[in-house]
């Protein structure tokens, strides 16, 4: 797949000076061209940027997964030194309403 220019980029096809405006493909350039262009930050390489986004992504996910397991060794840490609640005192008996006299 044909590197996309992300500026206005100069090049010679042939015998001609060609700007390739932002967003459009460049013609084929040689390898060192290419490797520049895109070290730079003058031109992307649309199958490098889906294979660096697919890495991101399984980064991110690793990175969720650790977070998570971290908050639940700190919240298990924190309960495990926790002063235990105290134990709620029995109800009082119900007292017996008195007959009502007549």
């Amino acid at each position: 797949m044909p590197l996309i220019a992300l500026v206005h980029t100069l090049v010679m096809v042939g015998e001609e000076r060609r700007v390739i405006a932002p967003g459009q493909p460049l013609p084929e350039l040689p390898a060192h061209d290419a490797t520049a262009l895109v070290a730079a930050g003058m031109a992307a390489d649309p199958a490098l940027d889906a294979v660096a986004a697919a890495a991101q992504a399984a980064h991110d996910a690793e990175a969720a997964q650790d977070f998570a397991a971290a908050q639940e060794r700190q919240r298990l840490a924190r309960q495990s030194t926790a002063e235990p609640e105290p134990e709620p005192e029995p109800a009082a008996p119900a007292k017996k309403p008195k007959p009502a006299k007549e």
